[in-house]
């Protein structure tokens, strides 16, 4: 097990500009990135956005919570595929209720959202449950496609990020990088805004 500074507790969850992506220790130790892979549905491993999400947090890309994570992946699962089975007909139950939203009263539209989220994790662990199935060689359960088509589907199941995982000395040094970019943005947030702290 990978040593880890207090303000990193694996996995970590991110909006990567309006996508799914997650930092998982490696196995074997270091760091490994996952970004959902929207023409699949899938996570496929991405490497070379570590850095990126990593160190460049802003408007597009920004730390979510394990909640927010399942909820921007059922999103994005719901936009971009179709087919047909549980996981549709609950994808077509919440784009009902989200085209209903407008003629309900704000308590029974909370009520409504907070089922959405549960129907949302519900989905997340279906498909978590059918990728790893398919990975240990059983055939798909179901059938689906991406709205783009067969061939950028094609594209996207062919596609491998050749970085390497992040070895522990390489993801050590990155986290004293990141301690000594939260302290200079501490020092300078308490400096602009005294008694603040």
């Amino acid at each position: 097990m990978m040593e880890l500074p207090e303000y990193i507790n694996l996995p970590e969850y991110f909006d990567h500009y309006d996508n799914a992506f997650k930092i998982v220790e490696a196995p074997g130790g270091g760091l490994r990135g996952y970004v959902l892979a929207r023409w699949t549905g899938e996570f496929r491993v991405a490497n070379s956005l570590l850095r990126k999400v990593l160190f460049g947090m802003g408007e597009d890309i920004s730390p979510a919570s394990e909640a927010e994570f399942v909820e921007l992946t059922e999103e994005s699962r719901s936009h971009y595929l179709r087919g047909e089975g549980p996981i549709f007909a609950i994808y077509k139950t919440i784009d009902d209720w989200f085209d209903q939203r407008d003629s309900l009263d704000k308590a029974m539209w909370r009520s409504k959202r907070d089922f959405i989220s549960e129907l949302r994790r519900r989905t997340f662990v279906m498909w978590e449950e059918e990728f790893a199935r398919q990975a240990a060689g059983e055939p798909p359960s179901f059938e689906y496609r991406s709205i783009a088509g067969p061939i950028e589907e094609q594209k996207a199941r062919q596609h491998v990020d050749p970085t390497p995982d992040l070895s522990e000395a390489e993801a050590a040094e990155w986290f004293r990088e990141l301690g000594r970019m939260r302290a200079n943005f501490d020092r300078a947030w308490n400096a602009s805004n005294p008694g603040s702290s």
